[in-house]
């Protein structure tokens, strides 16, 4: 047993130190961009920017799939778990 939770330690310090790349590279890219970052992580706050709808694929379903639980597999997906979180509707998204 010992070994499976040194194991599941292991993962989760990969996880977090995946997301603090992540967030780095966010924050890197909206600084040079003039916004805000949009932050991964469980316990982040996501910003929508303004001008979402022009977002590419990658760039919007990575958004999407922040502010959703359910998986994101094609654009409209994306599109509906947006609007919904916009709307204040994001446990049905």
């Amino acid at each position: 047993m010992r070994g499976w939770k040194a194991k599941e330690e292991a993962f989760k310090a990969r996880q977090q130190k995946k997301l603090d790349r992540q967030n780095i590279r966010a924050i890197r890219r909206a600084h040079l961009e003039g916004r805000e970052p949009v932050l991964a992580g469980p316990s982040e706050a996501v910003a929508i920017p303004d001008d979402w709808e022009d977002l590419g694929w990658p760039q919007m379903k990575s958004l999407a799939s922040k502010i959703s639980d359910s998986p994101i597999k094609t654009k409209d997906d994306a599109l509906t778990a947006i609007k919904a979180h916009l709307d204040g509707n994001a446990s049905s998204a």
